[in-house]
């Protein structure tokens, strides 16, 4: 938040290890440097043919874990250089793992006949199921207006999809396609293989996949970072579970990314979303906390404590816990947070941000901002 629909690497990350210390054959692969210039990606399986495009507009990645597509042998190794959670594994225990994963994907929003000049991507990690559906329609009123596509899904070993997604927009009349990352900042292996696909940096956080080419212009929006639009929603969301703000704390819980180094500026810009939380809604207090969902286990389960010791010290304090996410999607981490915080007393609105009308109308701010910015 490839395409892993479980959350980023980890929905897998504790599944990796797991499956690493149920294997006693497993070798770690020691940390290294890719040299990308020499990457040979014809031998690496990257078969730039999409999947046919189905009734509702969506394309699956030639890569999909659901074809039974399996990774060629430098995928492997350079997977295992770069992600901490798989350098234990096997090639069988990756294939495992990665079958357990949901697919990379194009889901185009905009109504064919729809043509215009200015085309939209929008960049998303994914979740499979309904909370891609979320997605899908809360950009409905944007893809009215100009051609609309959607890329799910972490680009870990294959950006035909997101290459579909810009010939499709090219067709329906583009020739200015803005790309809509769905990232709170820059500080995330996501957003970094995402800006290596597109040309806007030149480091490879999973595999390296084949760059996006375009006749259009690409324009690159940035992440968010603390936006109004988005304050409010995480604000709406508060309210709705709200009884009385002055006796209550609320938690700002997000994905998080793996790595400390990032985490700590993240965690920093989160921690705006909660003073403005607390300001605005009266609220006794206000904290942010990343999860680092698929960081090693012990840095998860440690974010994990903390937040329900927060949680226990709030209530000896005779004051109500409520909690809400700060995750696009609709359905992702909310799930894991109900047994994370099991025999404890709270109040959760599991909304993700798509659920809102303001992410539309965020995305429209994006795009609009960074039209004027390239201009």
């Amino acid at each position: 938040m490839a395409s892993f629909r479980l959350n980023l690497l980890a929905g897998t990350a504790a599944l990796a290890l797991a499956l690493a210390s149920n294997f006693a054959n497993g070798q770690p692969a020691s940390p290294g440097e890719v040299d990308h210039s020499k990457m040979d990606h014809g031998a690496m399986g990257h078969d730039m043919g999409t999947q046919p495009m189905d009734a509702e507009g969506r394309r699956k990645s030639a890569m999909a874990h659901s074809t039974g597509h399996k990774m060629g042998g430098a995928v492997y190794e350079e997977m295992r250089r770069n992600i901490p959670t798989y350098r234990a594994l096997t090639d069988n225990q990756m294939d495992l793992a990665m079958g357990m994963m949901g697919d990379d994907m194009e889901w185009y929003v905009s109504d064919k006949s729809l043509k215009g000049e200015i085309g939209v991507l929008v960049l998303v990690h994914g979740t499979g199921g309904g909370g891609d559906r979320v997605m899908r329609d809360a950009l409905d009123p944007l893809a009215k207006t100009m051609p609309t596509a959607l890329g799910f899904g972490m680009a870990m070993m294959a950006s035909d999809h997101l290459q579909a997604a810009i010939n499709d927009l090219e067709q329906a009349g583009a020739k200015t396609i803005v790309v809509v990352p769905t990232t709170a900042t820059d500080f995330s292996s996501l957003k970094r293989q995402w800006d290596f696909i597109f040309s806007k940096g030149d480091k490879v956080a999973y595999a390296t996949v084949p760059r996006v080419t375009s006749k259009a212009k690409l324009v690159i929006a940035p992440s968010y970072e603390f936006h109004p639009i988005m304050a409010q929603i995480l604000l709406d969301h508060a309210k709705e579970i709200s009884k009385a703000p002055a006796h209550e704390v609320v938690y700002i819980v997000s994905h998080g990314p793996e790595e400390p180094s990032d985490n700590e500026p993240e965690l920093a810009n989160l921690q705006k979303y909660a003073d403005f939380v607390k300001a605005q809604g009266g609220f006794a207090d206000a904290k942010a906390l990343n999860l680092q969902d698929d960081a090693l286990p012990a840095i998860r389960q440690g974010n994990v404590k903390k937040l329900r010791r927060w949680i226990e010290v709030a209530r000896r304090q005779g004051k109500d816990a409520l909690i809400v996410v700060a995750v696009g999607q609709a359905k992702g981490i909310q799930q894991k947070l109900y047994s994370d915080l099991d025999s404890l007393t709270f109040t959760y609105n599991e909304k993700g941000m798509s659920n809102h009308p303001g992410f539309a109308e965020w995305v429209k701010d994006a795009v609009n901002r960074a039209l004027a910015a390239s201009s």
